[in-house]
């Protein structure tokens, strides 16, 4: 028989499970705590400071790394609701959203987003809590688009370790010299990290990825500061065979999407291909079947924790699912029309 005692630990823990699904913040949201001046938020370009207007209005001001001079405002609406509009003496919006967009303040994980809707309650954008613009540009490179081990097709292996709160990031295998993993940095243009590789000895690599894989060219810095040339051709086409990732503790190559809402400056660093993998392992996460034998269906198959079982999972999935979900096809659909663009 159950005591007092008992049932007190068993409600607590019920409730400690209900946060932790919704997120850790949600009782300081509830009682008016999070305070959004004390945060620098981000749309994965720029990152915005908040300061109190005159009738509440909170202003929303800063830059990207090469330019300032943003800004747009919010005006509280009750509760975790705010309405997005251009601050007082502008006309424009530099965050993806209209005058008059919902905008709310959600909790994903162990922090709080604000999220704008469009017109048809749809999610179109994510502010995420960062602390500098710079180290969340250069993270988001070595552990979402560089981080995993790739092949060449002699069987040369290349290896980018993601960075954590414990290791630095490294790279193992790009040059001859030995087997050792060594640090890297990122070379930047406009004062913005690019997918420029530096090693220690100075040597500069320009990284691409496509359908193909990854391939890796010798790169020079002109008297602009740009990097240029297509010089040695160290990796061709090499494909990834491993995933590696700074949540290594989480099933799945993109544990991140269970954790913490991305935004579209984080998802404008992906390859396509790694989007497209990404926004299926969040279905597969809930147990789709993917069917007809494709690359999706061989990809998931091949991971121990993928467990398929049924052919519609639309009810499973959590609002932080459906948010990067959204997210991650708007991104897929900005490339597709700045390649048609070009």
């Amino acid at each position: 028989m159950k005591t007092t005692k008992h049932l007190f630990y068993a409600g607590l823990m019920a409730l400690l499970l209900g946060l932790m699904t919704l997120g850790a913040a949600p009782i300081e949201a509830q009682t008016g705590k999070h305070d959004l001046t004390r945060r620098t938020w981000s749309d994965g370009f720029a990152a915005y400071t908040v300061r109190r207007g005159t009738g509440g209005l909170l202003l929303f001001e800063g830059g990207s790394l090469y330019e300032g001079g943003y800004a747009f405002a919010l005006r509280p609406e009750g509760g975790d609701f705010y309405r997005l509009q251009p601050a007082p003496g502008r006309s424009d919006i530099p965050i993806l959203g209209e005058p008059g967009n919902i905008v709310r303040l959600r909790p994903y994980g162990p922090e709080m987003y604000l999220v704008v809707y469009d017109e048809k309650d749809l999610p179109f954008s994510v502010l995420a809590p960062i602390r500098d613009l710079r180290q969340r540009i250069e993270d988001d490179l070595s552990n979402y688009y560089l981080a995993g081990e790739y092949r060449t097709a002699n069987g040369r292996t290349i290896t980018f370790y993601p960075a954590s709160i414990t290791s630095k990031r490294r790279v193992q295998g790009l040059t001859d010299e030995g087997d050792e993993a060594v640090p890297y940095t990122f070379g930047e243009e406009y004062n913005t990290p690019m997918k420029v590789v530096i090693l220690p000895d100075g040597s500069a690599y320009r990284v691409e990825k496509t359908d193909l894989g990854l391939t890796i060219h010798r790169v020079t810095q002109d008297e602009e500061g740009l990097w240029t040339g297509d010089g040695e051709e160290i990796i061709r086409n090499a494909r990834r065979t491993r995933f590696l990732s700074e949540l290594d503790d989480l099933p799945g190559d993109f544990p991140c999407t269970a954790m913490r809402a991305l935004t579209i400056g984080q998802l404008s660093r992906l390859a396509d291909v790694d989007l497209r993998i990404m926004r299926n392992e969040i279905y597969a996460r809930r147990g789709l079947h993917f069917a007809g034998g494709g690359e999706m269906q061989r990809h998931f198959e091949s991971k121990d924790w993928y467990h398929p079982e049924a052919d519609d999972v639309s009810d499973r999935l959590t609002e932080l699912d459906a948010l990067n979900i959204s997210m991650i096809r708007r991104a897929e659909e900005m490339m597709t029309n700045e390649t048609c663009r070009h």
